[in-house]
């Protein structure tokens, strides 16, 4: 099957569609169907194929990763598509981007189907109280809107996902959509002993316990902050190891200098996918503050890893979480860091054996696991 992924993330790799829409590639691509990568890029007069890949011009916007091809981007993206002649779109993006994928699939009467990971686009809150601020998130609005009516099906990653646009009146299919992660690359003693110590060196973690925590766009992670400076003090061990995503740094450290956790939290900065590796080798475990419906394939990454997880009861995250086998769910930060001060004193052989239980509840999530069960959501799309 000729196949198109439609994002507005992936060359980087640093963002969870970024990551889902490569791993799923990867699969469909050793199942044998051809596949190609469409999305935008600032600055790209002309369409550019590489491969697989194909960059159309982009724009900045107010959406969810931040940019979508542009009028003259749209126009090349369907051009490009007809060259491609997909039998169906796969598309991960509620922008400008989604709605043109969606005007090529019903020029060419194929099915679409939409994997929604973030609700950020449907926010209904605002951007600001300017003429043009409004109309900005007018249009945003309405594209999603749009990209939401006309996808032939609709699949979610999380159960609090289903929810959430359950209660927004969207129809969604009734399984969620496979999840998968490189597991080649992750995976319990995946990264060497020098690898750790050269990550620990750069971040000034050597003799430290570490608890890697996963990077938010809510409110959650300032509570948790102020949570972990009154659970451990500045002369101890504990260092928690933010991943983050480098449009956060300002806002990170701003509210880490003020809760006075300079020396206690530390912000990864962009990490290769190898670094990713070692620093959920590192630690001891890692935590998901976050309250949205969104999943973080970085908490798959760890457990695969064998590192426990402490996710946010409630959370698209918690889908992940088996509980009291590979993690725990928690509701409170009081009881997250209670369950961080007993992995933090886990050694020895105990660790080894967590590490093994942990990891096998992810074992079977491979790009080509994944890709098997994604033809039958395709599948069911020329029913």
């Amino acid at each position: 099957m000729k196949i198109a992924l439609i994002t507005d993330s992936y060359a980087s790799m640093d963002t969870d569609v970024a990551v889902h829409v490569g791993v799923l590639a990867e699969g469909l691509l050793r199942m044998g169907h051809r596949v190609l990568i469409a999305m935008p890029e600032l600055g790209c007069d002309e369409a550019i194929q590489e491969g697989n890949l194909l960059r159309c011009d982009g724009k900045r916007s107010s959406t969810a990763e931040g940019v979508q091809v542009s009028r003259a981007g749209g126009r090349q993206l369907e051009d490009k598509l007809r060259a491609f002649r997909p039998e169906l779109l796969h598309i991960h993006t509620l922008s400008a981007t989604g709605k043109a994928a969606l005007q090529y699939a019903a020029d060419s009467e194929i099915p679409a189907l939409l994997t929604v990971h973030s609700l950020r686009d449907l926010d209904k809150s605002g951007g600001g109280f300017s003429p043009w601020a409004l109309w900005r998130e007018k249009k945003r609005l309405e594209t999603a809107e749009t990209v939401l009516e006309q996808a032939s099906g609709i699949t979610i990653l999380s159960d609090a996902m289903a929810q959430s646009l359950y209660q927004e009146g969207v129809q969604v299919i009734g399984q969620r959509f496979p999840t998968a992660i490189d597991t080649e690359l992750f995976y319990p003693g995946s990264a060497s002993q020098s690898q750790q110590q050269s990550l620990a060196r750069s971040l000034s973690l050597e003799g430290k316990t570490v608890v890697v925590c996963s990077g938010c766009e809510d409110g959650s992670i300032y509570h948790f902050l102020e949570a972990w400076g009154r659970a451990f003090s500045e002369a101890g061990s504990m260092r928690l190891l933010l991943l983050n995503r480098e449009e956060q740094e300002d806002d990170l450290l701003s509210m880490i200098h003020s809760l006075h956790l300079s020396r206690q939290v530390i912000l990864t900065g962009h990490l290769s996918r190898e670094e990713m590796a070692a620093c959920y080798a590192l630690s001891c475990c890692y935590v998901c503050c976050a309250q949205t419906e969104e999943l973080r394939l970085s908490a798959v990454e760890a457990a695969a890893c064998g590192t426990p997880l402490l996710i946010r009861a409630g959370s698209g995250t918690a889908t992940v979480v088996e509980n009291k086998i590979n993690g725990f769910l928690w509701s409170s930060e009081t009881e997250a860091l209670d369950l961080v001060r007993r992995f933090a004193k886990v050694q020895g052989p105990g660790r080894e054996a967590l590490m093994k239980m942990v990891s096998g509840t992810v074992r079977t999530l491979t790009p080509q696991n994944q890709a098997r069960a994604a033809e039958v959501f395709y599948q069911s799309l020329f029913a």
